[in-house]
């Protein structure tokens, strides 16, 4: 929308961002930058797991037997694994709480609410959804920015920054966490959507002198109901 515009203004908070730094990690050798860095919102669906100085991450669950030991837990499906019924496969990325086995197939619940069996005897590899305080498994970001930082992880599921110049590396050096204001604006004409304003942008605003009023009309409630609902 031009300047000239008529717009409610929102503070959306604060949303937090971690800076990484791609690497590669060559043994008995000093880690390399690769590309630029990128920023990681807290938002990212994708799970990380710590490495060592070395790039050296923990030991993997390697089996459905081993996993079956486990009850009420909750696993990342690390690689494809076939269930025993109507040749359904779960594929890298699904994830899983234990329920029970029978001694032949272990019972899990998929985050669709699904109960699949799988053979105790089939090999497939699965890491624990870590806990804030734990180390091994798999991290959310918002797991990771209760860490202290720099740490090096890899990302073991998800997507790949889009934009990048060059080929994505899975292993990270994360350097710290950056905080960003988030402020919108909606305009008041019809069928318009938020516009995210940076917070370096120079405009001038002049703040509606009827505000007092304007908060015991119906249709700035509707206005405002709108606007919480796109954020």
């Amino acid at each position: 929308p031009s300047l000239q515009s008529t717009a409610l203004f929102l503070n959306a908070g604060r949303k937090y961002q971690i800076l990484a730094q791609p690497i590669k990690i060559k043994e008995g050798r000093k880690n390399t930058h690769v590309g630029p860095k990128v920023l990681i919102p807290e938002t990212y669906p994708g799970y990380f797991e710590l490495l060592s100085e070395d790039g050296r991450s923990t030991r993997c669950i390697e089996s459905v037997l081993e996993l079956s030991r486990r009850r009420n837990f909750r696993v990342l499906v690390r690689e494809t694994v076939r269930c025993n019924h109507n040749s359904k496969s779960l594929h890298a990325g699904e994830i899983l709480t234990t329920i029970s086995d029978n001694g032949k197939y272990l019972q899990c619940r998929t985050s669709k609410d699904e109960v699949v069996s799988l053979p105790l005897e089939a090999k497939a590899k699965f890491s624990p959804i870590a806990k804030e305080d734990s180390i091994s498994g798999v991290h959310t970001v918002r797991n990771l920015l209760q860490k202290r930082m720099p740490v090096t992880v890899r990302l073991v599921h998800g997507a790949a920054p889009k934009g990048l110049k060059q080929p994505f590396v899975p292993e990270l050096r994360l350097l710290g966490c950056v905080e960003v204001d988030r402020i919108f604006a909606l305009p008041l004409q019809k069928d318009m959507d938020l516009v995210s304003v940076p917070l370096n942008a120079k405009i001038k605003i002049q703040r509606a002198k009827n505000m007092e009023q304007l908060d015991h009309f119906i249709e700035y409630s509707r206005f405002l109901d709108k606007a919480q609902r796109l954020l």
